[in-house]
C-alpha cells in the first residue's frame, strides 16, 4: 500500500509534466513563423495559460497508448491545415488578441492546444530511392534564324539597327518641338532638329564617358587641359551633345493617360518591347539556361529603384535575365519595377516561349522551391539549382542538415522525379533537381591545410561532388570569349563611323505612340517641327585632329562622301550662314583671288587643325576666310589640308 501511494503522485506528476511540455511545444510551433509585436503578447499569454484549471484532472489514469493514439491524430490534422491556413496565421492571432480572452476565444484556444507539431520523420511521400528520373530528349532547334553575320558590325546591327536609331531621332525631335526647344531667344538654348548620324555619334560619345570617365560633362571639351580627350571635340561640339542628351527621348509624353496606376516603364516600353522581339526572333539558344538576376547601376531618383549591399553595384535596377548557359546570350528579360509579384510568375513568363522542348533551366536559391519545379516540369522544363530548405524540403532533412554532417557526404531524398540533396563541403550545400540523381563523381580541388609547425600549404584532394552540383556550376558560370571593353569598343566605333548606306533596313517596324487628351483617348500625333534639308553631317562637327583606328568593316570618313559642314560663329543657329568646301577649290585653271576684309573671321584652316585664330583675308572665289600664309596655299593645294596640324 505504502508503495503504491508512492506511485500515485509521481505519476499524475509525470502526466502533469508531459501536457506541459506538449502545450509548450504546441505555441512554440505555432509563433515560431510570426513576428511577435506588443499587440500579439496577450495572445501568447492566453496560449500558455490555456485551461489548465479544466484539464488538471482530465487524462491522469488514461492509458499511454491511448493517449500518444489521440497525439497522432491531432498531429494529422494539424499538419493538413497547417499547409493550407499558413497565410492566415498572422491574421488570425492579430484578430485573437482584439477580440480579448473571452469564453469564445478560450474555446478556440482549447482546441489549438489539442494540436501538436508535426513529427520531424513525416517526409509526406519522399523516399530514398536513388533510380535516375526520367528526362525527355531536346526537341528545340537552336542556332540563329538569320544569315550569319561575316563582320562584328553585322553583329551589331542585328540588334542596334537603323530602325531604332531613326526611331530615338524622332521621338527626340517630337519632344524638343513639344517643349518649344526652337523658340527661344538666346542661342545658347536654341535647338535644331537632330538627324540621325548625331544620334549615332551621341550614343557612341555617351558610351565612351563609362570607358573613360570625368568628374563633369564639360571636361570632355575643354582642350588645354591635361585631361583632354581630342575624339569629343573631332565628332561633335559640347554645346550640341548637351542639347541632345537635354531632349533626348524615346516615347511620346503627351501619350502617357493621366492618373494612377501607370505603368512605370511606360516610358521605355517600346523600345524594350522591340528589342525582346528581336532577342527571341533571331536566336533560339541551347538546351541548358540559366535565370538570374542582374543589376543596371542608377542613383538617381527613381521609385523603384534597389539597395543590394552584398552586390558590386548596390544601387540600380534590377533585371531578371533568362539567358544561354553557354554564351550567355540573352533571350528574354524582365525589369522589376516596384509591383507586387510572385516569383513563380516571373519564372513561368520568361519560359513561356520555350515550354514542352526539353530544356533544362539552372536557378539559384532566389527561384528555387518544390512547387516551382513540379510546376515547370508539367510544361517539359527541368530545373537544377540551389534550394533553401524550407520551400518545401522534407522535415527530416531539414534536421539532418541542422545537425554534424561529415565532410565530403551526400544525403538525398526523392519525391517522384524531384530529388533535394544536401552535401558537405566546406558548408552543407542543398539542391533541387529534376534531371539528376544522388550519383557522384571524385572530383580533384585544392584544399589549404595547417601543418604542424603552424605554416599553410596548398594540397591537392579528391572529393565526391555530385553531378548536379557540377552541371551548376558549369551551367551557372559566364564564359567571355570578347571581353566586354573589346565589345564596347566595336559598337563605338560602328557608331561614330555611322553611314547610313552601311546600316540595312529591317522589317521589324516600332510603332510611334499616340497622343491622349484629357478623356484618356487616343488621337492623332503630331510630327515634330519641319526638320532641316538633309546636310553633310551634324552642325559643329570637325574634321579628325588624328588618323582615328577605323575597323575593316567600316568606312573611313574620307570614303563616305559626305561633306563637312560647319557654322560660322555670330548669328544666331536659324540664320547664320553655312559654309560647305567649294568642290572646284583644287582646280588649278580656277582663278582664287586673295581679298582683305574688314572684320576678322577665323580662319578655316586653323579652325579644323583645332587652333583659335582670326584673319582679314579671304578668298575671293570660295568666300573662306584664311590666313595669307601658309593657310591659303594648303587650303587650294591639299586634299585634306586638315590633316597636319602646325
Amino acid at each position: 500500500m505504502d508503495s503504491d501511494h508512492e506511485q500515485g503522485p509521481s505519476r499524475k506528476k509525470i502526466a502533469k509534466e508531459r501536457r506541459e511540455k506538449q502545450k509548450l511545444s504546441s505555441v512554440q510551433e505555432k509563433y515560431k513563423h510570426v513576428r511577435l509585436t506588443p499587440s500579439k503578447f496577450q495572445a501568447v499569454f492566453d496560449d500558455l495559460s490555456g485551461s489548465s484549471s479544466d484539464e488538471t484532472d482530465v487524462g491522469i489514469d488514461t492509458d499511454a497508448s491511448s493517449e500518444h493514439l489521440e497525439t497522432e491524430t491531432a498531429d494529422e490534422d494539424f499538419e493538413s491545415d497547417e499547409s493550407e491556413d499558413s497565410e492566415e496565421s498572422e491574421v488570425e492571432i492579430a484578430t485573437h488578441a482584439r477580440r480579448g480572452t473571452g469564453a469564445h476565444a478560450r474555446a478556440r484556444h482549447t482546441t489549438r492546444t489539442t494540436r501538436t507539431p508535426a513529427p520531424t520523420d513525416s517526409d509526406d511521400g519522399w523516399c530514398s530511392d536513388n533510380t535516375a528520373p526520367f528526362v525527355d530528349n531536346f526537341t528545340g532547334t537552336p542556332g540563329l534564324t538569320v544569315p550569319v553575320p561575316t563582320t562584328v558590325l553585322g553583329f551589331i546591327q542585328l540588334f542596334l539597327t537603323q530602325k531604332l536609331l531613326k526611331y530615338i531621332a524622332y521621338e527626340t525631335n517630337l519632344y524638343a518641338s513639344q517643349n518649344k526647344a526652337g523658340t527661344g531667344q538666346s542661342t545658347k538654348h536654341r535647338w535644331q532638329p537632330v538627324t540621325v548620324k548625331e544620334i549615332a555619334r551621341y550614343m557612341g560619345l555617351t558610351i565612351l564617358m563609362g570607358i573613360c570617365p570625368l568628374p563633369r560633362l564639360r571636361m570632355y571639351w575643354q582642350t588645354g587641359r591635361f585631361w583632354h580627350i581630342p575624339c569629343f571635340n573631332t565628332f561633335m561640339t559640347g554645346k550640341r551633345f548637351e542639347m541632345i542628351a537635354k531632349y533626348f527621348h524615346v516615347y511620346n509624353n503627351k501619350s502617357i493617360p493621366p492618373g494612377q496606376g501607370v505603368d512605370k516603364l511606360i516610358k521605355v516600353r517600346s523600345l524594350m518591347q522591340y528589342l525582346l522581339n528581336r532577342f527571341k526572333r533571331i536566336y533560339i539558344p541551347n538546351k541548358n539556361l540559366s535565370l538570374d538576376e542582374g543589376t543596371m547601376p542608377w542613383r538617381g531618383r527613381l521609385s523603384f529603384k534597389t539597395y543590394n549591399p552584398n552586390k558590386p553595384d548596390k544601387y540600380g535596377i534590377k533585371l531578371y535575365m533568362l539567358a544561354e548557359a553557354t554564351s550567355g546570350y540573352i533571350y528574354d528579360f524582365e525589369i522589376y519595377s516596384g509591383v507586387g509579384k510572385k516569383t513563380i510568375d516571373t519564372v513561368m513568363a520568361l519560359i513561356e516561349p520555350l515550354k514542352d522542348k526539353g530544356y533544362h533551366l539552372y536557378m539559384d536559391n532566389y527561384y528555387n522551391s518544390v512547387r516551382l519545379s513540379e510546376a515547370l516540369l508539367q510544361v517539359g522544363v527541368y530545373t537544377c539549382g540551389t534550394l533553401r530548405l524550407q520551400r518545401g524540403a522534407p522535415k527530416s532533412l531539414q534536421m539532418q542538415a541542422k545537425g554534424k554532417v561529415p565532410i565530403d557526404k551526400t544525403l538525398f531524398k526523392r519525391k517522384d522525379n524531384t530529388f533535394i540533396i544536401l552535401w558537405k563541403d566546406k558548408r552543407i550545400v542543398s539542391l533541387i533537381t529534376n534531371c539528376h540523381n544522388a550519383e557522384t563523381q571524385q572530383v580533384q580541388r585544392r584544399k589549404r591545410v595547417r601543418n604542424r609547425d603552424g605554416t599553410t600549404s596548398v594540397q591537392q584532394v579528391t572529393v565526391n561532388k555530385p553531378n548536379a552540383i557540377c552541371d551548376y556550376n558549369t551551367n551557372m558560370k559566364d564564359r567571355k570569349k570578347l571581353t566586354l571593353l573589346h565589345f564596347h569598343e566595336q559598337v563605338i566605333a560602328a557608331l561614330l563611323f555611322y553611314k547610313s548606306s552601311n546600316w540595312p533596313e529591317e522589317d521589324d517596324d516600332i510603332p510611334h505612340a499616340a497622343d491622349v487628351n484629357a478623356t484618356g483617348a487616343n488621337v492623332a500625333t503630331p510630327g515634330p517641327s519641319t526638320p532641316r534639308a538633309p546636310t553633310a553631317g551634324p552642325s559643329g562637327v570637325r574634321r579628325p585632329l588624328f588618323t582615328s583606328p577605323v575597323p575593316a568593316d567600316l568606312p573611313s570618313s574620307s570614303e563616305s562622301g559626305d561633306e563637312a559642314v560647319i557654322i560660322t560663329s555670330g548669328a544666331s543657329a536659324a540664320t547664320r550662314p553655312r559654309i560647305v568646301d567649294n568642290p572646284d577649290r583644287l582646280k588649278r585653271n580656277l582663278s582664287h583671288t586673295q581679298v582683305k576684309i574688314q572684320k576678322r573671321l577665323r580662319c578655316r584652316v586653323c579652325k579644323l587643325s583645332g587652333k583659335r585664330k582670326d584673319t582679314h583675308y579671304k578668298c575671293k572665289t570660295c568666300d573662306v576666310a584664311l590666313c595669307p600664309a601658309p593657310c591659303y596655299s594648303k587650303y587650294h593645294r591639299k586634299r585634306k589640308f586638315w590633316a597636319d596640324k602646325q
